[in-house]
Formats: C-alpha cells, structure tokens, sequence
C-alpha cells in the first residue's frame, strides 16, 4: 500500500483530530447501524447525547452504563490525489530531473487537482467514552475529536525546473474535547412532552500544522508529528438541550408508538483558543468553536419488535474543513429477533446522506447486537455507495469515499422494552395513562390493533 493510501486511511483512526468548527457525530452502533437517526428513539445512558429531554420516561428507558467508541472519516473532491500526485512528480524531479515522470505536464495535472473547488478535502472524526444514567439522570465523560485538511496552493513554483521550491501545503485543523458533565429531564405536567438539559464542563485541546506536499509524504507520522508540535488547552462550560413528544403518552389510543423529538447541542456555542501555530501564520479562524446544532427526529414502532425512525438536522454545520458544511439526513429501523426479556438479537439497517454537498454520496449503514438479561454487545459499520480514487500518478490507488465504525457494551436495567425489562409489554398504557373501562358491550378497545 502507498503511504499516500496509507495516510488518507489513517484519517479514521486520527484521536487527536482538527476543528474549526463541528459537524454532528453518530455515538454508538445502535444509532450508526440505525443510519445516525436516533433523536426519537434516545434511550438508556446516551439518551443524554441525543436527545437530554428522553432521560424524563421513567418507563421505556433503562438505567445503567455503556461503554462505546466510533469513528468516521469522508474524503471529499480530488485534493487529496492531486497531493499524492505532486508529492510522487517533486520526489521524481528530484530523483531523476529528466525522468519521463518529471514534466510540467504531470505538474500541471497535479495542480488541477489539488486546486479543487472550495470546501474539498479530508474529514475525520471520533468519540469515545463512558455514560451512565440512573433514574431520569444521567452522568457522562466522553471525547470528541475532529480532523480536518485543506489545500493551499503556490502558484509561482509550478514547473519541473522550480518545483522543489513549491510551497503548496494541506493544512490541518483541529481539536479534542473533553465533556465531563450531567443532564437530566423531566416530564411537564404529564402532558407527554419531556423536556431535559446537559450542563458539561468542556477541556479542548486544539492543534494546527501543515504538511508541504512537494517535500513531505503525507503519512499519518508525519499529520500526528507536526500537529502535536503546537496544540492550546483551554476550558469551556457548554449546555445542551432536548426535548421529546411522546404521543402515546398524549393519546393512548394512537397506533404505532410515534415519538417526536428535538435536540440542541452546544448552544451556548463554546469558544476555544488557537495554538501559536495557527497565530503565527494569521489563521483566517479566530478561534475554535464548538458551535451550536440542532436536529429533529421522529421514530415509530409498528410492532413490538420493529422501530422506524428518521432524522435530520436543522442547522448547516460547519466543519473542520474550510467552507465545507454539512446538514445530514438518516433514516434506519431495527428489528429484533426473538425479542425475549432475556434474549434477543437487534438487526439494524440504515442510509445517511450530507443534502448540502453535491459530491457527499449516500452511506449505508448495517448494525448487529446480542442481548443476554442485563448484558448487551452492539457494533455496527457504514459503507460507502463508491471508492474514491487518492493517486494516479505512479499507481491506481482507491480507497472508501468516507466509513464508518462503532461497538458498544453496556449493562442495563429496566425500562419497558421487552428486551430490557422482563415481564412488561412495552405496548401496555402505562398506570397513569389507562383509559377509562368501556361504558357497554359495543364499546372499542383503543389498544387492539
């Protein structure tokens, strides 16, 4: 494999990764293999991730704590095959000046293709952590990294004669954050609405460097070297919020168990400082934000073993690359064979897709899970519609456009999914919300299906 190859993979393992600013992350392998569509459906320890205003059902909602890790990288446009390519031309020239890989033609090609379109490059990201919930609250520590590179081109050195003098660099941006934190929700005035809030203080370490592509080989010892060389550690508090309409608790009568919900995550919208780097060579970011994003989701289950849920954001994310946004839509389900309190196996399927970028092409996402009583094991993968070519010149080197990763282990109790609790029919009304006993012989069941 080419270290050009080799570094465009390692942009889905980076753990200390690049931000100016942040695109929604898909935590844990229920909601990767769901296709990242989990607002309505939050549950359990991550319900405060997703959606803080689910941790207020005290039915439906098991307490414990998960253990999780995922990760995520997109390569977008034709800039990371034009680096590789000029990289392999400089190394040549310099090598052999009059080799017949050493022209201004190869030169030329490069540079078309590493001078794409604004908003192109690399995106890699990763979260981790433990989260814990006990009753309507809910305690977490987890990571998010982010990376992302940018080109910038010279355009004076641009011939065979002066290319060992180009100057043409990826940069790299990015940051760790650290979310040490609490939430809790809380049901308003058993209306069905549950409304619910995080408070987190957030420690971010940022970083900045560059790679010159006509004298480095863009390899992941070389991103790690440079950007752990300037890095800033700074403290922010942040604040998110939820909130979920559950409309069976409003209507008992309603068939399908629909759920609504809303998250806002970040609205405070959290500042954090530059490395000296980044000061030094008058970065256009002033700053590295975690900045605010909402999404709403809705979620049905048109049985007991079967859940539908679709999402999508309300807000257009920035992202660690420049002019680079993202808005996403999932859509997933899950069905969960033998559904027996204390044995079941959730198979789940799911699409996403970025609707802002043209050349974001649609993820497929697959998920797998096995639950014995207390004890659940999850993992799941995205896959790409399309291979995305890296280098041409010197070989025909492919890697996934973007993929995904994520396993899970957790230890729950309770709640009213019959795989969680045993003995309870989660399609039961609960005690508060029974309906009134028929007034004669002709009288409808509203929960008969």
């Amino acid at each position: 494999m080419s270290s050009g190859k080799s570094a465009l993979l390692g942009l889905a393992l980076l753990s200390a990764v690049p931000a100016g600013a942040t695109q929604w992350v898909t935590m844990g392998p229920r909601a990767m293999g769901m296709g990242g569509a989990f607002v309505a459906v939050a549950e359990g320890p991550l319900g405060a991730y997703y959606n803080p205003g689910a941790l207020g059902r005290i039915v439906e909602n098991p307490t414990g704590v998960l253990m999780q890790g995922s990760g995520h990288y997109e390569i977008g446009g034709t800039v990371f095959e034009g680096a590789n390519d000029l990289y392999e031309v400089a190394s040549r020239c310099r090598d052999n000046p009059g080799g017949a890989l050493c022209t201004n033609q190869n030169i030329a090609t490069a540079y078309s293709k590493m001078a794409s379109p604004a908003g192109e490059g690399g995106i890699g990201e990763a979260t981790g952590g433990l989260n814990f919930k006990f009753g309507r609250l809910a305690v977490f520590a987890n990571n998010f990294s982010f990376r992302g590179i940018s080109p910038e081109i010279d355009t004076v050195n641009t011939t065979a004669a002066t290319i060992n003098n180009n100057t043409s660099k990826l940069r790299v941006r990015g940051a760790s954050y650290y979310e040490f934190g609490a939430g809790y929700g809380h049901e308003i005035m058993e209306t069905g609405l549950f409304l619910g809030a995080n408070a987190k203080g957030i420690v971010a370490k940022t970083g900045y460097s560059e790679i010159f592509v006509a004298r480095e080989n863009p390899e992941p010892g070389a991103v790690f070297r440079n950007y752990d060389r300037s890095t800033s550690v700074s403290f922010m508090p942040g604040v998110d919020v939820g909130l979920l309409w559950d409309v069976r608790e409003t209507f008992p009568d309603v068939w399908w168990h629909p759920r609504v919900g809303f998250v806002g995550r970040n609205v405070n919208a959290p500042r954090f400082s530059l490395p000296a780097r980044a000061k030094e060579l008058n970065d256009s970011h002033r700053y590295y934000s975690l900045q605010g994003q909402s999404r709403v989701g809705v979620a049905i289950d048109p049985t007991r073993w079967w859940t539908i849920s679709s999402d999508l954001d309300i807000t257009e994310n920035l992202t660690a690359v420049e002019r680079y946004t993202s808005r996403q839509y999932a859509a997933g389900m899950e069905i969960r064979l033998f559904n027996d309190p204390g044995f079941s196996i959730p198979l789940r399927g799911g699409v996403s897709k970025n609707i802002v970028q043209g050349h974001s092409g649609t993820l497929w996402s697959m998920g797998i899970g096995i639950q014995a009583v207390n004890f659940f094991m999850d993992v799941a993968a995205q896959i790409p519609e399309r291979f995305h070519r890296i280098q041409s010149i010197g070989g025909d080197e492919r890697v996934p456009h973007q993929m995904g990763l994520s396993a899970q282990f957790a230890i729950l109790f309770g709640g009213a999914d019959s795989i969680a609790e045993p003995g309870r029919d989660p399609f039961a009304p609960t005690p508060s919300k029974l309906p009134k006993a028929p007034k004669g012989p002709g009288s409808r069941d509203p929960f008969r299906r």
